[in-house]
C-alpha cells in the first residue's frame, strides 16, 4: 500500500525540512460574522460584510444564511482590494468567493463554493473588503446572516 503526504507534510519530512506557515499548519481560525436586515433591494446592489487582511486565507467552511427564501434573487460572495485610506472604492470581483446563488429554503446555510479562490491568500496591499452582490431580482425582506472564517497568523 503507497503512502502520500500533502505539499505541507512532505515539506516537514524534506531533509532538511521545508518551514510552513502557520496558517497552514497550528494557525488560529478567525470569524467575520455579520447580520444584515434585508429589504426589497435591488439587483445588482452590494453589501459590505467586512474586511479582510493581506495575508489572510478566506477558508470553505465559511457561509452565508438568509432567513427568509429570496425566490429568483441570487446572492454572491465576492471582493474588492480595500484602498490605502481605509475607504471602501475598489472594483468588486462579485463572485471570487461565492458564486451566484438562489436561497430556496429560509435558514440554510449556503457554503462558498469558488474552490480555486478559497484557502488562497490575499494578496491586495491593503487587503479586501468583502461584499455580497444581489442578482436577477430584488432581494426578498429578511436576515442576512454572514459567517466567514479565514486564517492570517
Amino acid at each position: 500500500m503507497a503512502n502520500s503526504n500533502t505539499t505541507q507534510v512532505a515539506g516537514i519530512l524534506s531533509v532538511p525540512p521545508t518551514p510552513q506557515k502557520v496558517g497552514d499548519i497550528g494557525g488560529r481560525v478567525r470569524t467575520l460574522q455579520g447580520d444584515f436586515a434585508l429589504t426589497a433591494l435591488p439587483a445588482n446592489d452590494t453589501i459590505c460584510i467586512g474586511k479582510l487582511p493581506k495575508g489572510a486565507r478566506l477558508l470553505p467552511q465559511s457561509c452565508i444564511v438568509v432567513t427568509t427564501a429570496q425566490g429568483t434573487a441570487t446572492l454572491a460572495v465576492g471582493s474588492a482590494p480595500s484602498q490605502a485610506n481605509g475607504q471602501l472604492g475598489g472594483t468588486i470581483t462579485a463572485a471570487k468567493y461565492g458564486s451566484a446563488r438562489t436561497y430556496t429554503t429560509a435558514a440554510a446555510p449556503q457554503f462558498l463554493d469558488q474552490v480555486d479562490n478559497l484557502g488562497v491568500e490575499i494578496s491586495a496591499a491593503y487587503g479586501e473588503d468583502i461584499y455580497i452582490t444581489i442578482g436577477t431580482a430584488a432581494a426578498t425582506a429578511g436576515t442576512l446572516k454572514t459567517f466567514l472564517q479565514y486564517v492570517v497568523d
